[in-house]
């Protein structure tokens, strides 16, 4: 079910989140070295202005963790590990606006 669908693509008035609604943004694939897990945290000024941002990776069950992938999972790539990042947020105070390459969390 897609309520409403947005390409970032090169606009630059960026897109408006409204408060209290909550979107997933897919932010493409992650690639870690083999047998590296990445934790991710919402930057801290993302905190400050009171939006809630938390990080899911495909074929994993928790929230901000990009587990360690192996060989049999089939998520390798050259050695690699690699998985497809989302990034739900939800603005709790006010409206927000993002725009492309914005950077909502960190890996640790």
């Amino acid at each position: 079910l897609t309520l409403q669908q947005w390409d970032f693509g090169d606009n630059e008035e960026g897109v408006l989140l409204l408060k209290g609604q909550s979107y997933l943004i897919r932010c493409g694939k992650v690639t870690l070295p083999s047998g590296c897990r990445g934790v991710l945290s919402p930057k801290s000024s993302i905190g400050r202005i009171d939006v809630m941002v938390r990080s899911v990776v495909d074929g994993c069950g928790l929230y901000d963790v990009i587990p360690e992938y192996t060989a049999a999972t089939g998520n390798t790539q050259g050695g690699s590990q690699c998985a497809e990042l989302w990034v739900e947020v939800t603005p709790r105070s006010f409206n927000v606006k993002i725009y492309r390459g914005l950077a909502l969390t960190q890996l640790m």
